[in-house]
């Protein structure tokens, strides 16, 4: 990362930080979502190839259809039941890995602003210590005696309580 960015633009990054989050887990439920549904059609997918299996094969379904003469007005509808159900399943899996790959997108988004949120403790002209809030609260460097200074002084005044 370069640490000499602009404040505004790190403002701006650390701005879109939240609402990334948000996406990300909005497109996670539409994932899950997809997953149970691809899931569910390709079970009833598979569920018509068996019943075309059945037809065509030696099965007391096709002698029945056979008696009565009605086996390839029943292969014929059970063929376009299963190409119903191919066709669903194909577009739900397309629309998972439509959501899969926007949350790629998102996430490679998210992770490249991750520095935004970065604090520098700058000491004669040098950057003593770099990390979040929290990382350098538990270092107990520099940041963490100035801050632990700054906030007695505002709790000395009132301010705050």
């Amino acid at each position: 990362m370069d640490e000499y960015r602009d404040i505004s633009q790190l403002q701006q990054e650390a701005a879109m930080v939240k609402p990334l989050e948000s996406k990300i887990w909005e497109l996670r439920e539409q994932l899950r979502h997809y997953e149970r549904e691809v899931i569910s059609l390709k079970v009833a997918y598979g569920k018509e190839c068996t019943d075309i299996e059945q037809l065509e094969g030696r099965s007391l379904a096709n002698y029945f259809y056979q008696v009565i003469g009605r086996l390839d007005d029943k292969l014929d509808k059970e063929r376009q039941e299963a190409y119903a159900a191919r066709v669903k399943y194909d577009a739900a899996a397309q629309e998972l890995a439509a959501v899969e790959n926007e949350i790629s997108r998102y996430e490679e988004e998210f992770h490249s602003l991750r520095d935004c949120e970065k604090l520098f403790v700058i000491e004669h002209g040098k950057v003593a210590e770099q990390g979040t809030h929290t990382e350098l609260i538990h270092k107990k460097g520099i940041y963490f005696k100035l801050y632990t200074l700054q906030y007695q002084a505002l709790k000395n005044a009132g301010v705050g309580e």
